[in-house]
């Protein structure tokens, strides 16, 4: 493209747009927008603008050079088209929810087990689950942009009528539910680790007395926190699944029996709490093994599994008989 005349605001125009398209493309593309670009400036001229005015007009109108080549050329001006954006979103966060936890919970065990620090065990955990995090990000959006400029333009994951959401009732899950589970178990994590780090009471070298026995780590406190990440995933699926099934309702039974059936063995075998921190309220007879706070701590848990596990059963057979809860509920539904 070349001329003896400086460079008009159309022939600039004209350039923005040429240089990004293919060469044997230009020609054809270069003569229609010309002309496309001429016949405007006639016809705003016809009506008594001026010629340069009339020409800025006109090009503003067209937009930007390289959208307009986009159009040409057939070039998605996104990263991910929303032929593909559905799939895109559906797999990240299927990653993230299944690869992150599992990534945390696994850096755990294998932390606590080789003994690491506490301060040290959470800094590393934090900066790895980071960085799992960013990778997931950054090679799942780049597959899809791979996919995008490929030529796909069709969803991997045809729709299937199947998939259509059921009408909510008293028993559908909730985005609220699943925020209260996420924040408890936040919650309960955070609790075992500043109970170690922070106590109102210190030993006779300064050290903070924990609440929790010393001997639930390395192994109960990374169960426990599994525990609880198998929880915030139950809600997720739960939520994501829009009603109880029996697949559902079967980890639903078996989480709450190993969480509290686990805390309910320790508390009767000893392991649980840490005497010397209520030996300083003078209060060991009652959470020793016989004790009356062992024993109210115990049958309080037992009714809790009991009371959990009945609401989930009485859930999911309604959600199976398609039926709706009680109008009046002796308890608030989440």
């Amino acid at each position: 493209m070349t001329t003896s005349q400086p460079p008009t605001l159309t022939d600039r125009y004209v350039w923005g747009v040429l240089r990004s398209l293919p060469e044997s493309q230009r020609a054809d593309i270069e003569k229609e927008l010309r002309a496309s670009i001429a016949d405007a400036i006639d016809a705003r001229v016809e009506n008594g603008e001026d010629p340069a005015d009339a020409e800025r007009a006109v090009l503003l109108e067209l937009g930007e050079p390289a959208r307009l080549a986009a159009g040409y050329a057939g070039r998605p001006l996104a990263l991910i088209g929303p032929a593909l954006y559905v799939d895109y979103v559906r797999l990240l966060k299927l990653l993230l929810v299944i690869v992150l936890p599992s990534a945390t919970l696994g850096l755990l065990i294998a932390k606590s087990v080789e003994g690491v620090e506490l301060g040290d065990l959470i800094g590393s955990t934090v900066t790895t689950v980071l960085a799992v995090g960013v990778h997931l990000c950054f090679w799942t959006t780049l597959v899809f942009v791979i996919l995008e400029r490929t030529g796909t333009k069709s969803p991997l994951t045809p729709f299937d009528l199947t998939n259509l959401p059921t009408l909510p009732t008293a028993d559908t899950p909730k985005l609220s539910g699943l925020v209260m589970t996420a924040i408890w178990a936040l919650f309960t994590v955070g609790a075992i680790f500043w109970q170690q780090m922070f106590s109102v009471f210190d030993d006779a070298e300064g050290n903070p007395i924990p609440v929790l026995d010393a001997g639930l780590w390395p192994v109960w406190v990374p169960v426990f926190i599994g525990l609880a990440v198998l929880t915030v995933l139950h809600a997720i699926v739960l939520f994501r699944v829009g009603r109880w099934t029996v697949p559902l309702l079967v980890g639903a039974i078996l989480l709450i029996v190993a969480t509290i059936g686990s805390m309910i063995w320790l508390l009767v075998t000893g392991q649980l709490l840490n005497p010397a921190y209520f030996a300083e309220f003078e209060w060991e007879h009652i959470v020793a093994t016989d004790g009356i706070g062992t024993a109210g701590a115990v049958l309080g848990l037992t009714i809790v599994a009991i009371w959990s596990i009945v609401d989930a059963v009485l859930k999911t057979r309604r959600s199976l008989r398609g039926e709706s809860a009680p109008t009046m509920l002796p308890f608030p539904v989440i």
